[in-house]
C-alpha cells in the first residue's frame, strides 16, 4: 500500500512493496515508476540460500538494468556473449536497448546475496540501441565517505558506468548512528531513497523526522533540497535522482518503451534472438 501525502513527510509516497520470499518489488512501472520514471523498477534482494538458485534466460528491451552487491556475489551471461562475475561491492550495468536475453544467481560459494536491481526506462535515442553490458569490480567505482557513486556524479566525484546523462544513482551504508545529507538539484524531480535493510531516520528542512525499515522505498517531493538520513542500526540504502521522463510508458512482459511502435521493435528483436539462441 502506498501511504498519502503529508505536510510532515519529506515523500510524495511510501512503499514498503510486494515481497516474494527473497525479493521484494519495491517499485515497478504499474505503480510507483510512474511517478519516479526513468526509475520504473526496483527490486531488494535478500537470498540466503545454499546453492542452485538463479534466474533463468529471460528478455529485456528498451530499458537498462543496473544491479549492486552490498554483500554475496553472482554470476551473469547476456546473450551479446558476455560473461562475467560481478563481486561483493561491485556492480553490473546492462543497457537492454532493441533486446537482449540474460540469466544469472549467486557466484559458487556466496550463499547470502544482498543487492538492489534497478530498472531505467531509456529515451528515444538509447531505447533501440545495440545492447550492452558493463561489469564493474568494488575499486572501480568510486566511494566518497559513506557513498558509493553508481551512475552519474556525487560532490564532483564522477561513476565510469556509460550511463544516461543527468541520472545519479548512490549506494550508501552506514553504522548505526552514522547520518549522510545529500543537496538535491533543482531540475532533477524524479527522486528516490529505497532502504534494503536496517532502520533509518529521514528528514528535510521542511519535514519532521520519518522512519524508513527496509525493505522500502519512498519518492522524495521535488521541492526539497536537500535530504538527511540518520541510521538506527546499521544500513544499507540507494539514492536516485534524474529529470523526470516526460514520455509515457509503454509496457510488454520485460519491456518498456516510449512508443508502441518501439515496443513492437523492441518485442520482435527478442522474438528473434530466442530463435538464434534457442530453436536452432
Amino acid at each position: 500500500m502506498l501511504n498519502e501525502d503529508s505536510e510532515k513527510e519529506p515523500f510524495l509516497n511510501r512503499s514498503k512493496g510486494i515481497n516474494h520470499g527473497a525479493i521484494t518489488r519495491l517499485m515497478s512501472p504499474g505503480d510507483l515508476g510512474q511517478m519516479l520514471k526513468p526509475f520504473v523498477f526496483l527490486d531488494a534482494v535478500n537470498l540466503d540460500v545454499d546453492g542452485g538458485l538463479g534466474f533463468d534466460w529471460h528478455p529485456h528491451s528498451g530499458i537498462a538494468t543496473v544491479t549492486i552487491h552490498f554483500e554475496g556475489a553472482s554470476w551473469a551471461e547476456e546473450s551479446n556473449g558476455e560473461k562475467h562475475n560481478v563481486p561483493s561491492g561491485g556492480a553490473e550495468w546492462v543497457l537492454a536497448g532493441k533486446g537482449v536475453w540474460h540469466r544469472g544467481g549467486p557466484a559458487e560459494g556466496h550463499k547470502v546475496i544482498k543487492a538492489f536491481q534497478l530498472w531505467l526506462a531509456l529515451d528515444p535515442t538509447n531505447e533501440l540501441r545495440l545492447a550492452q553490458s558493463q561489469y564493474f569490480s568494488p575499486e572501480t567505482l568510486p566511494i566518497l565517505d559513506n557513498v558509493k557513486v553508481i551512475l552519474g556524479e556525487y560532490k564532483g566525484v564522477k561513476s565510469p558506468v556509460q550511463s544516461p546523462d543527468a541520472i545519479t544513482y548512490l549506494q550508501i551504508s552506514l553504522h548505526a548512528g552514522e547520518s549522510i545529507s545529500i543537496e538535491m538539484k533543482a531540475e532533477s524531480d524524479a527522486r528516490l531513497l529505497a532502504v534494503l535493510e536496517g532502520d533509518v531516520n529521514v528528514s528535510t528542512s521542511s519535514s519532521a523526522v520519518n522512519k524508513m525499515v527496509g525493505p522500502e522505498i519512498g519518492a522524495i517531493k521535488p521541492a526539497e533540497k536537500a535530504i538527511t538520513i540518520q541510521a538506527e542500526t546499521g544500513a544499507m540504502l540507494v539514492f536516485g535522482s534524474a529529470p523526470k521522463n516526460q514520455h509515457a510508458l509503454h509496457l510488454g512482459r520485460y519491456s518498456v518503451h516510449t512508443s508502441e511502435a518501439a515496443l513492437a521493435e523492441g518485442e520482435q528483436e527478442i522474438k528473434d534472438l530466442h530463435t538464434a539462441l534457442f530453436e536452432r
